[in-house]
């Protein structure tokens, strides 16, 4: 039996091609798509910014859809289950996962490959969704865990100042989560008027446009001359990352949630400034252990539909893939 699925079959480039639906393991399920994301990371790595992925390979992981098979040990779910997928499945035996760090599991499986019609998991990697929720909704998940897990790690108290660096859906979700963690003031940084708009939606008392507006200006303004007591940068930007440790406050915490692609401009960050003028915190988060629960428990209460500006056929991939390189999409969805 064959479906149609979106290769990265080199760099820079993308095919819509015909393949065999994949056949289940006696540890995984068979999902039906429903809906899958276009990551924020997907055109850094279809242009080779990802030096540990390389082509061959099917892309996609921020997906729902629906069980239609499960192999012969699986007994945590069945067919008929509405889901969503981590991007990766763990073993839960290993020293990361017994000791909380299961995004490193030692026997990790990878649960990507979401452009097509059908894809097998890992029984591990999947959550069931509430039958009220939508697909269009639960498609948000992944990234909504990622932004749950950095919050974490920024350890965010409430009435304290916040800024976001970025407008694309996962910058969105962090203005959301510290919106609800009561920050007293959240700045957003992005260029693209769209992303801005967005960002005021989403919570953000201040949207700067970084190509008219002063940042560090602003934010002297706005904070009494102390500075942001919290940075999230989620630009992937060199510039941004290195003006973080600028705007800070004294004992400020900053979050570095991007992946960065340095090549010949490497990033400078001033260590004397940051350890000693101002004590600064800072620390960085990749993936999200044991937050997908915790991100499908809020989204039943926080529609997150709005961020979503695109739905694209898997035959107009590259209509949808060029809309996401212009930079004006909040989240565009691929329906197999």
């Amino acid at each position: 039996m064959k479906m149609k699925s979106a290769l990265w079959d080199k760099i820079g480039h993308m095919s819509v091609v015909e393949m065999d639906v994949p056949e289940v393991n006696r540890n995984e399920v068979k999902i039906e798509i429903a809906y899958c994301g276009i990551c924020d990371n997907d055109p850094q790595i279809i242009n080779g910014g990802y030096p540990i992925l390389k082509p061959p390979m099917t892309m996609g992981h921020e997906y729902t859809g629906t069980i239609v098979e499960v192999g012969e040990d699986v007994k945590t779910c069945k067919a008929g289950d509405r889901v969503v997928a981590n991007m990766h499945g763990f073993c839960g035996a290993c020293h990361y996962c017994h000791n909380g760090m299961e995004h490193f599991c030692e026997n990790m499986t990878f649960a990507t490959g979401a452009f097509a019609k059908y894809v097998t998991v890992a029984a591990t990697a999947v959550t069931k969704i509430p039958d009220s929720m939508s697909f269009e909704q639960a498609a948000l998940a992944e990234p909504l865990s990622a932004a749950i897990h950095g919050m974490d790690v920024l350890q965010m108290t409430s009435g304290k100042s916040v800024i976001v660096y970025g407008g694309a859906a996962i910058a969105q979700m962090y203005i959301m989560l510290a919106y609800r963690a009561g920050a007293s003031k959240i700045f957003m940084v992005d260029p693209v008027e769209e992303k801005r708009a967005m960002a005021k939606k989403c919570g953000a008392d201040f949207a700067i446009d970084p190509a008219a507006e002063d940042v560090k200006e602003i934010i002297q303004k706005e904070t009494c001359g102390y500075g942001v007591d919290y940075c999230i940068d989620v630009s992937g930007s060199v510039e941004n990352a290195e003006e973080c440790i600028d705007i800070v406050a004294k004992c400020g915490r900053i979050l570095y949630a991007a992946s960065y692609d340095c090549g010949d401009r490497p990033m400078n960050l001033n260590l004397f400034t940051a350890r000693c003028e101002k004590e600064l915190s800072i620390v960085t988060s990749q993936q999200s252990p044991y937050t997908f629960d915790r991100a499908i428990a809020l989204m039943e209460n926080m529609d997150m539909r709005q961020l979503i500006t695109g739905i694209y056929d898997l035959d107009c991939l590259d209509e949808a893939l060029e809309k996401v390189f212009t930079e004006k999409t909040i989240r565009v969805l691929i329906r197999p």
